[in-house]
């Protein structure tokens, strides 16, 4: 099996992303739901363009009740529309409702974590910030 060279590979985003929860998300159900929300809204053959693949998810802190989670989901750089709007749609895992906001996006993983995530610690980012 041969690799093929960098020039000829597909190009990556790493989406960044928050949860807020009302209870333990698992891993597993947050991707199955992840994947079905992409079906629901796009179908199968966009799903399966946006080569979607879950890097990081880790448990970040809890406050006031709520268990705040984030992770890095790596997508097609033509498909990171897709792939937010898929997040956005996704009402509950397990039973418990969540609220997922996207922290940022970036073009490799290591700016992504220095960017928005630091030492375990998520990154506020200000809407001044991003110049909006």
């Amino acid at each position: 099996m041969t690799r093929l060279l960098p020039s000829l590979r597909g190009k990556k985003r790493y989406i960044v992303f928050e949860i807020l929860s009302e209870g333990e998300v698992e891993k597993g159900e947050f991707l199955k739901e992840l994947w079905n929300s992409l079906y629901s809204l796009f179908g199968e053959t966009v799903a399966s363009s946006c080569k979607l693949w879950l890097i990081d998810f880790d448990r970040e802190n809890a406050f006031e009740g709520f268990e705040v989670y984030t992770g890095i989901v790596r997508c097609a750089h033509k498909k990171t529309d897709e792939v937010r709007a898929a997040l956005a749609c996704i009402p509950s895992v397990g039973g418990k409702r969540i609220s997922i906001r996207v922290r940022g996006i970036s073009g490799t993983i290591k700016a992504a974590r220095r960017k928005f995530i630091k030492h375990g610690a998520v990154v506020a980012t200000r809407v001044a910030d991003r110049g909006t």
